[in-house]
This record gives structure tokens, sequence and C-alpha cells, in this order.
């Protein structure tokens, strides 16, 4: 996080060092037009926002996780490009400022604690832009809750049991989900918490087009997987390898953590969790020969 970030931008989003003036958050944090609370297993988002097209489209597109009668953890505040004003963003003791580049630049702050954010959209931008900005902060402040996101599919087998395909992007895992003709939590993106020994998989509604799935129960296996001429697994036994791939599979960045030590050591945590879980290297052809392997 880069707190001594200082630019021109256009918008009156941001205040001064030393003592804060009036921005556009202020009214939206206390009279917002429109406000929505999401729920991804205890972790409680509100959204505010006075953007009526901002709001629907969050209605329409996490629908699935709007909730009416759960309190807050997390609190951000949205408001629309402003060409009108030029303000210096700068941060303080309360507050870090930066930016992320999705396409076009996202502008925010936010405070010590990582619970409240001021988010600017930009002049033109497209809505995966913007889901990719709620799963960056996801991702990193789900840790807090016992929550890892993975990179990766997971499918439910004919005997119950949940097996994770881990892999790069074009490694497969969308393939691999599509020819199993099992149920499928989701192709690309899963969160992974685990209480008491059990295991929960489920979707998040940051990544269109999902349907809301969660799997409570063991999981029987992590593949690596890779695309080949033939078909094959090879198994993985070293803890360090397989806490390796593990590591490798998750999704998480540390534009919203302060203590980037402290968020590592949690993802390492949370991976030793699930060390003992069989794991093999799967080579794969484009046939559903590998269900003999899973």
């Amino acid at each position: 996080m880069n707190n001594s970030f200082d630019q021109f931008i256009p918008g009156d989003v941001m205040f001064s060092i030393g003592k804060r003036s009036a921005c556009i958050f202020d009214k939206l944090k206390e009279n917002p037009k429109y406000s929505v609370v999401l729920d991804i297993n205890g972790f409680t988002q509100q959204i505010n926002t006075d953007s009526v097209d901002f709001y629907s489209r969050v209605l329409t597109n996490y629908k699935q996780f709007c909730t009416a009668d759960k309190p807050a953890n997390y609190h951000v505040n949205v408001a629309e490009y402003n060409h009108k004003v030029k303000r210096r963003l700068r941060g303080d003791a309360n507050y870090n400022c930066s930016k992320i580049q999705l396409n076009e630049v996202f502008n925010y702050r936010m405070d010590r604690s990582g619970t409240h954010i001021d988010l600017m959209l930009p002049k033109q931008y497209e809505p995966w832009m913007a889901d990719n900005f709620f799963k960056l902060y996801f991702s990193s402040r789900c840790l807090d809750h016992g929550m890892i996101l993975f990179h990766a599919s997971a499918i439910i087998k004919t005997d119950g049991g949940m097996v994770v395909f881990l892999g790069q992007s074009g490694a497969g895992k969308s393939t691999i989900a599509s020819l199993s003709d099992l149920p499928c939590i989701h192709d690309d993106i899963i969160a992974i918490s685990c209480k008491q020994g059990r295991f929960r998989v489920e979707t998040i509604p940051f990544k269109v087009d999902y349907e809301k799935r969660a799997f409570d129960g063991a999981i029987d296996g992590f593949f690596r997987i890779y695309q080949s001429s033939k078909t094959y697994s090879e198994k993985i036994s070293h803890k360090v390898e397989k806490q390796t791939h593990l590591l490798f599979g998750v999704w998480s960045f540390r534009e919203f953590d302060f203590d980037s030590g402290s968020m590592d050591q949690r993802k390492i945590e949370m991976c030793q969790a699930m060390i003992d879980i069989p794991m093999k290297r799967l080579f794969f052809t484009k046939n559903k020969e590998f269900m003999k392997l899973i």
C-alpha cells in the first residue's frame, strides 16, 4: 500500500494532510441513497452509493448474496466520476490512498482497520472491472474470517466427495468441470474455509456468471492439472511440495492489507490445514478418461 501516493484526480474524493476537508463520500456515509449488504459465509459487506445504475447492477449481479438482517463487517462507499472538480489525493494517519489498474484506474482510500473503503468509479469502465475490485478486496479481508480464495474449480463426485482442480489460466479448470458432467461449485474461483476439521467450499458473487452453491464435508483430493497428449496422474507426497502447489492456487493480493507479513502467515496456516488431503498432478486430454483417476 502506498500512503505517499500523491496526484491530482478528477472529482472531490479525498482530503488534505492535517485537516480533513469535506468530500463526496461524507454524504454517502451519513445518508446514502442506496445501500445493500452482501453476506458471504459471515463476511458481510455493505455497499453504499448514490448511483442508481451501480446499485441496480449490484442487486442484479449479487442478488443471491444480498441480505437484509445482518450487520456489516465492512463498508464500501462508491461514488461516480466527477469531472468538474480537481483535488489532491493524499493519505494521512487515518487513511491510505492508492489506485488499482483494472484496464481503467480505480482510485480509492481505505482506513487503517481495512474495514472502510471509499471508491471512485472511473469515467468509463466495464462491469467486470468493478467485480475484480471487490474480488481483490475480498481476497485480502476474507482471511480474517477463516476463508481463503483459490483460483480453482471444484466438483462433487457421485459418491458425495469433493475434488478441487488447481491450475493457471488456460490449464483446463473449466474444461474439466464441463467434461465431468457433475455438479460444479464453480469452474474458476472458489472460497474454502475449515472449521473443526470440516471444509466448506463455496462460490463468491464477484465472478459472473455464477450460481450460489456450497459444499460442506471432506475434500477427497486436490489435483494440479496440465493438458497433455495422454491422461495419467502422479501422486504428490512431500508436504513442502503440496504446500507449494496450494499456495500457487491461492487467489490473494496485498493491495488491501497493511501488514503483508501477517497476511502471508495466515495464507500459510490455512494451506497447512489442508496439507494432509491427498494431492496429485493430473495430466489430461479433452475427454472423460480423467474421471477414472479422480
